[in-house]
């Protein structure tokens, strides 16, 4: 394969991920000084922080949080955090859940802000990491096979756990570590609705929707009364089971459960269904404490599937792994 050196120059620390985990340790490193690198295959930020912008028929739009609807806390050190967002302005109280807290204008502006100033390099994908001498060589994906990116000192994978392993070298002592950690898929269905009246509508004895939030409501005032909008997190079994089908197939049965859930017959304007392939943790470790793991070969993993014994929101674990990988390094 053709290698191209893309950015000649030795780096400190790679960061393979932009989600909250890596960008939360990318930015504890920057500030001490380290010379830091980011590397994201998506075109943008986000991870469980992700947003998503639909048209609606009449040239307007409505911007859906296409991740966690809300987080809030259960460790002082992401409290600290969250009371810091606060006073900046970037984050609210949910309106119908004050305990709770949504980004300002959406969720994804939080890890747009996180992100400012970073080095980041967006819509590029690492395929091989190759010890030489002390250093790692970074080799992406480029039209004609691969490409050399950088070299680095310590190397930081902040993926979900399958892509982690694939991109772990062969024979890694890291690799048993995390060969039986999952993260499950899950389909989120987000729609807009015009009623009149507020809907009503309770999931909780429902086998296949894990959720429904109310969009509409939680950043409090919005610009049209007559339309709610919702994001339905589907199970996590049912996901599995139908990971699969068509999309229509997926999305004619939540619109479907959806309008059984409210009672009567729904006016919907748009909808949108999206397959997260990896979202909910399974099989992780029960006696990792640190909310990282490393190795003497200095390659680091980090991520809410390594943080899931400290807090039950995946949110939050990214970032207390986040904030452990970058103390150690």
């Amino acid at each position: 394969m053709k290698s191209d050196v893309v950015m000649d120059t030795v780096m400190d620390v790679v960061i393979i991920g932009a989600g909250m985990a890596g960008l939360t340790a990318a930015k504890q490193l920057q500030h001490r000084g380290k010379k830091v690198a980011v590397v994201e295959k998506s075109r943008g930020t986000g991870g469980r922080l992700s947003s998503k912008r639909l048209p609606l028929p009449d040239d307007q739009s409505l911007t859906f949080d296409l991740g966690c609807p809300s987080f809030s806390s259960e460790t002082p050190q992401f409290k600290a955090q969250l009371d810091k967002w606060l006073a900046d302005e970037l984050i609210v109280p949910c309106a119908n859940q004050p305990e709770y807290y949504v980004g300002r204008e959406r969720n994804s502006s939080i890890t747009r802000h996180i992100a400012k100033d970073l080095n980041i390099h967006f819509s590029t994908r690492v395929c091989r990491l190759e010890k030489e001498r002390e250093l790692w060589q970074v080799y992406t994906e480029s039209p004609t096979g691969e490409q050399l990116f950088c070299t680095a000192e310590h190397i930081v994978i902040a993926t979900p756990p399958q892509q982690t392993y694939d991109l772990l070298p062969k024979g890694n002592s890291l690799c048993p570590l995390i060969e039986h950690i999952k993260m499950e898929p899950q389909w989120v269905l987000l729609l807009a609705v015009r009623s009149s009246t507020e809907l009503k509508i309770d999931s909780a004895q429902h086998p296949n929707i894990k959720s429904i939030s109310p969009e509409h409501v939680k950043r409090g005032a919005k610009p049209d009364d007559s339309v709610q909008y919702y994001q339905v997190q589907a199970g996590e079994e049912w996901s599995q089971e139908t990971i699969n089908w068509e999309r229509t197939r997926v999305e004619s049965y939540l619109l479907s459960e959806f309008e059984a859930l409210c009672e009567q017959k729904i006016d919907i304007i748009v909808s949108h269904l999206h397959r997260w392939l990896y979202s909910l943790p399974s099989n992780t470790p029960i006696d990792n404490k640190e909310n990282y793991l490393t190795c003497s070969e200095k390659i680091h993993l980090s991520g809410d599937y390594l943080a899931t014994n400290q807090s039950r929101h995946g949110l939050e674990c990214a970032y207390l792994s986040g904030i452990s990988v970058a103390k150690q390094i």
